[in-house]
């Protein structure tokens, strides 16, 4: 019997919610660098006394929010600088070391209170895989992989996840945006503390197992790929002999504009990099770009762990994070996408076999409870005729169907 992933309860009621908001403030906003970014600068901080706002209103923000229609809102309560708008106990790199209000300040409890205050659920933002102050870089890690380094960073962030689920109530999402390493792959012990301690909340890509974790379509391209599936507790059968595959995307090799690096292939890949000639960014293992990547790896009897080490690999936390790694020439190539590489206008050199990596398949079918099984198939019909693969083509795809 075929089955079809559906929604937990938890992951329908924010759904139905429809409209949230995002608030991202942090340091680089008090720069003179507009194009700031933060992998340029490991080892160089900005320092906390740049976060001097004087004119701030917090509740203006969600008035606004409110106003426009949003029933949850998000802060960003540290993103990859590693600067936090709460006084944590952690370390130093916080508003309690700014100017801001005398370091009396709090943006995440004045945030939490104009939720409140407005009707708004609140939620927030915290960055586990990256750190700029710390040293860390996705997946999560830090940057030079010594164990007591990593050991004192898993600690201080579980410290700081405790401090914003602790003291500020019931959060409505939680949104980790760069996944959580696991604690088997050497990162922290999320999952048993937010289980413990932030039960009821809707989780961004976090912790792997929990049952209500969300993908979104909510990229910068407004496209969505298979990455927006969230973790689902029950299945759908599908309506027998309407399952088709209907699309294909092919994994490939993208370089930045003018390809500086003249890179030409997979083949010629392996060699580069293991020659430490190249800088290649590939997605986190808990995405699936990153899993087709990993496969590309082993075909060629590359190591990652080596590869890593010998600083030729960055990481993103999925597709996107990657393809922006590519545009903006922060590395000399990605594995990506063939969608993604025409939506971003990047060059690919070259595809992937399936005998390299399989397969990226995307199906379709009927429901079988549809309440209107006729127009179902009829718009599957559609889907596979000459118009409908035009446009798959016209897009990177390649229709199957």
């Amino acid at each position: 019997m075929t089955k079809l992933i559906l929604p937990t309860l938890s992951q329908a009621e924010w759904a139905e919610r429809e409209i949230g908001v995002i608030i991202h403030l942090d340091l680089p906003v008090f720069s003179n660098d507009v194009r700031y970014n933060f992998r340029e600068h490991y080892g160089d901080p900005l320092p906390a006394e740049l976060f001097n706002p004087d004119d701030m209103d917090v509740e203006s923000w969600i008035r606004a929010a409110r106003d426009l229609g949003a029933k949850y809102a998000v802060l960003v309560a540290k993103h990859c600088t590693g600067f936090c708008l709460w006084p944590t106990r952690a370390h130093g790199y916080s508003v309690a070391s700014s100017p801001w209000k005398d370091g009396q300040g709090d943006v995440v409890r004045e945030f939490v209170d104009a939720c409140r205050k407005y009707d708004v659920l609140p939620g927030l933002y915290y960055s586990v895989s990256c750190n700029q102050y710390m040293n860390v870089d996705n997946p999560g890690l830090v940057r030079d992989r010594d164990p007591e380094k990593q050991r004192a960073y898993n600690e201080m962030a579980l410290e700081q996840l405790t401090e914003l689920w602790t003291n500020y109530g019931e959060l409505f999402e939680i949104w980790f945006d760069g996944g959580c390493l696991p604690p088997e792959e050497g990162g922290p012990d999320v999952a048993a503390l937010l289980s413990r301690l932030q039960p009821n909340a809707v989780v961004f890509q976090g912790p792997r197992g929990l049952p209500s974790r969300l993908r979104w379509v909510g990229n910068e391209r407004g496209v969505a790929d298979e990455n927006c599936s969230s973790i689902m507790n029950e299945g759908a059968e599908l309506l027998d002999g309407t399952r088709i595959d209907l699309l294909e995307n092919k994994v490939v090799l993208a370089v930045p504009e003018g390809n500086p690096k003249s890179i030409e292939s997979f083949d010629k890949l392996a060699d580069q990099l293991g020659a430490g000639e190249v800088f290649l960014a590939i997605g986190n293992s808990d995405v699936p770009v990153g899993q087709y990547t990993r496969k590309i790896f082993a075909h060629y009897g590359m190591d990652e762990q080596s590869l890593a080490d010998a600083g030729v690999l960055t990481y993103g936390s999925n597709v996107k994070e990657v393809t922006t790694q590519v545009s903006e020439g922060a590395v000399d190539c990605g594995v990506i996408y063939a969608t993604d590489a025409y939506s971003a206008g990047l060059e690919s050199v070259d595809e992937a076999t399936a005998d390299m990596c399989g397969q990226v398949i995307y199906p379709a079918a009927v429901l079988r409870n549809s309440a209107h099984p006729d127009e179902a198939k009829a718009f599957l019909d559609y889907l596979t005729g000459e118009d409908a693969g035009r446009v798959f083509e016209s897009v990177g795809f390649t229709p199957l169907a």
